[in-house]
């Protein structure tokens, strides 16, 4: 799965950058945009990957390195609800909003 994320970043334009020190397994791509210089990066731990990006190299591999210890931490053989009991919960539809927001007046 990380190669696909690597290969589709690589494909337009993308270049190889280097990995923060201590994240085994991380692959860094940077990409010229008309924004700036755009950072990804991607690290595996288990059956997890973390994923950061943005235009401030030090700020992606600073979310890169805390995602990598957060997953570090995360228990590898959780196992995820059924789809059906997700969407019973709410978990990935739209749900109407329980509360109002005041009127503004008029005039």
């Amino acid at each position: 799965m990380l190669d696909a994320f690597v290969d589709d970043l690589t494909a337009p334009g993308g270049a190889a950058a280097p990995v923060p020190a201590g994240l085994p397994g991380a692959k860094c791509l940077a990409k010229d945009t008309t924004s700036g210089e755009e950072n990804y990066c991607y690290v595996v731990n288990g059956r997890y990957m973390g994923e950061a990006g943005g235009l401030d190299k030090k700020d992606v591999d600073q979310q890169i390195s805390a995602q990598y210890l957060i997953l570090e931490h995360a228990d590898q053989n959780a196992e995820s609800p059924p789809l059906a009991s997700r969407r019973r919960r709410g978990f990935g539809e739209c749900q109407p909003a329980r509360h109002k927001l005041p009127r503004r007046p008029r005039g």
